[in-house]
This record gives structure tokens, sequence and C-alpha cells, in this order.
């Protein structure tokens, strides 16, 4: 996964939304992610299988999709969250 593929899926019409928050858990602002059911597995084929070998990722399963902190899939490729998901949309 590059930033440019991440930037174009979550700012494409994917059915994702996402805000930047506080992560109290990391004690640092993030970016939590929703996804919608229909986009779930597209987003898991874009994933590096690194994050899936190695524990895996963390998300909650919630009405309308699910969601997760997008650090633990940035983080460990250097992406950038700040120019996937820009602060001011």
């Amino acid at each position: 996964m590059t930033e440019l593929d991440l930037y174009k899926w979550a700012n494409s019409e994917h059915g994702v939304e996402w805000r930047w928050d506080y992560n109290r858990e990391e004690k640092k602002d993030d970016v939590v992610v929703w996804v919608h059911p229909s986009w779930v597995e597209e987003f898991y084929k874009m994933l590096d299988p690194y994050l899936l070998d190695e524990g895996g990722l963390e998300a909650r399963i919630c009405s309308g999709g699910i969601s997760l902190w997008m650090d633990q899939v940035c983080s460990p490729f250097n992406i950038d969250l700040e120019k996937v998901f820009p602060k001011e949309k």
C-alpha cells in the first residue's frame, strides 16, 4: 500500500468516512476511519500482508461498518497521516 493508493481510496466514493480525533489509548491525534460493509473486502485487499501477519489490526464492528485508527495502518510504512487525511477538508 502506498500513500497515494490510500489517499485515492480514502478520498473517493468508497463509503469511507473519516475524521481526526484524539486516540486515548495512544495518547495522540489520529484518524478514525469507518469503512462501509460493501468496501471492507476492498480495504482488506489494499492492506499489506505484513500488517495482517504481524498480529493484525484492531478494529470495531459498528452499525454501518467497521472503524479503526489509521496510525496502526500507516506508521509501519512511514505514510504521513496528514497527507492522506488532510485536516482541512
